[in-house]
């Protein structure tokens, strides 16, 4: 018995059954936990719960062996102080939705080739359905990986390369797990894993952590792996992916402030910039699993779960339905695809009015942010002709006049003014990554 678990609707099920599956196994198998567990005679617990996402803490009293408290007792010369209650947090890795809710709850049956995947998951065996499911994944990314990849490669942001360095020489760096956050370097050492909440900056500058969690090393080595075929390229992406996803549990909802790995902004990131890349370059290689290739899919819906709640304003908005809507062009196995596209489309649609002046200037006055959210609406513009999904026209026409501010401004040497918290751009080389976006109108 739970006495505060929660009442079972649609969006608490799985959150309920997950715990009340826990803890029929428990109870199924109390004797033989007793008998392994000897050193916890005692537990409690509190939880906390995020939108949905019950995360519980554990205070346990310890009682030591006897034998081991008499070896003590005669090591230190008398009695030693008595036990007392300590608290730990239970270890809780990522994805945190269950086999069960996922295989039950969040897939599209209508996609192609999901048969076999509802099969197993109606008889509950989840091993067979990730199987299924990954060589799912692998034919869609097949079928499709042309076409994204024609798109053409963004250089990463966020200064995460050091100076000089081409990004060949940084795939090589990543590999040994020394990492660049907005230009500061950290060695997480070879045979360590990268930690994702870290900060080794000497002010802890947050920035460095949050950027951190945006991928763009990622996605740099799916580039090389694409120009070498480097299969250890594969390897470390792989391995970078797992431990990120085990370690950057979904917090479900809360402000972007109150998470290290799951600000929105990131997560619009990942989802509309680097994580596409590198799902379609490595989906076919020995080194993305089956497991990792389901647990991808799992930490998608979970991004979708969140950006679909928790959007906020500004630039952040639309990179946050940037992301949103590439989840739903890209991964059509999910049931919300179609509702998520849905609903980023209509705010892309709304925010062209309500963001765009007259005279095309982004209302945050910025060259900087003004081209932020150009790049995201191109970003989507291009995936979408990749995929044969239609814009509607009034987004080109809109962001036509917003492409062309940039003409407006420019100063003699044909570069942009720095305003406010702005940016120098060379206009010419702007516009002609800008036409590539406009040219996808079907008037234009």
């Amino acid at each position: 018995m739970w006495p505060d678990m929660y009442e079972r609707t649609p969006k608490t099920e799985y959150v309920v059954d997950f715990h009340r599956r826990g803890f029929a196994k428990l109870r199924e198998n109390w004797e033989e936990i007793r008998r392994e567990q000897k050193m916890y005679i005692g537990w409690r617990y509190h939880r906390k719960t995020v939108s949905g996402h019950t995360f519980l803490r554990f205070m346990y009293e310890v009682n030591e062996d006897t034998r081991e408290r008499e070896k003590r007792e005669q090591k230190n010369g008398g009695t030693v102080m008595p036990d007392t209650w300590e608290e730990t947090e239970m270890a809780q890795n990522g994805p945190i939705v269950s086999d069960a809710y996922f295989f039950g709850e969040c897939l599209n049956w209508e996609a192609g080739g999901m048969e076999a995947v509802r099969i197993a998951a109606e008889r509950e065996d989840y091993p067979a359905a990730r199987h299924a499911l990954a060589q799912v994944i692998r034919d869609w990314a097949a079928e499709k990986r042309e076409g994204l990849l024609a798109i053409p490669y963004e250089m990463p942001e966020n200064a995460v390369m050091l100076p000089e360095e081409s990004e060949e020489e940084a795939c090589r760096r990543i590999q040994k797990h020394v990492l660049v956050s907005v230009g500061v370097p950290c060695d997480f050492g070879a045979e360590n894993r990268v930690d994702w909440e870290s900060n080794p900056t000497y002010n802890g500058y947050r920035e460095w952590t949050w950027q951190l969690n945006r991928h763009h090393e990622w996605k740099m080595l799916a580039h090389q792996w694409n120009l070498t075929h480097g299969d250890t390229l594969a390897e470390t992406a792989a391995e970078l992916f797992v431990s990120w996803v085990r370690q950057a549990v979904f917090p479900g909802s809360c402000t972007g402030y109150e998470t290290k790995c799951w600000r929105t902004i990131e997560c619009g990131i990942r989802m509309g910039c680097t994580w596409p890349y590198v799902l379609f370059t490595f989906a076919g290689t020995e080194a993305f699993t089956d497991d990792i290739l389901v647990d991808w899919y799992k930490s998608v819906w979970e991004h979708g779960d969140r950006l679909s709640r928790d959007y906020t304003s500004g630039n952040w908005l639309i990179m946050e339905m940037n992301g949103l809507a590439q989840i739903g062009i890209l991964y059509p196995q999910l049931k919300q695809a179609g509702a998520w596209l849905e609903q980023a489309l209509d705010f892309l649609g709304k925010e062209l009015d309500r963001q765009i002046y007259p005279d095309g200037f982004q209302y945050e006055l910025t060259t900087n942010y003004h081209v932020v959210v150009i790049l995201n609406y191109q970003r989507l513009a291009e995936v979408a002709g990749a995929f044969g999904q239609k814009l509607p026209e009034s987004f080109y026409e809109k962001l036509e006049n917003a492409c062309l501010l940039y003409v407006r401004l420019m100063m003699p040497d044909g570069t942009t003014p720095d305003i406010n918290d702005g940016r120098r751009v060379d206009v010419k080389e702007d516009f002609q990554i800008r036409r590539r976006m406009l040219w996808k109108s079907p008037s234009a």
